[in-house]
């Protein structure tokens, strides 16, 4: 084999796997790591602030009578459904 031939299937080679990883790549990254639904979103933006509103109690317990706790509560719905959909 010359040496001519030799760095030209050795170029090719690496050009194809560079155009194959190019083109494959991005369908397997879908397939490995799928987006979260929205059922899913939701439940992440309601855990992720019903741990702040749960600190904030902690922090303050005095700031925190029943009426505003379950008001806190139904924000928390309304507002993960909302976060939700504005994604």
């Amino acid at each position: 084999m010359s040496v001519v031939t030799a760095w030209t299937l050795k170029w090719g080679a690496i050009i194809g796997v560079t155009l194959l990883a190019t083109v494959v790549g991005p369908a397997l990254d879908d397939d490995l790591d799928p987006a979260p639904t929205d059922a899913q979103a939701t439940a992440d933006v309601a855990a992720d602030l019903r741990d702040a509103i749960a600190q904030a109690q902690a922090e303050r317990p005095d700031l925190w009578d029943a009426e505003s706790k379950a008001r806190a509560h139904a924000a928390i719905a309304i507002a993960a459904r909302h976060t939700v959909a504005k994604q």
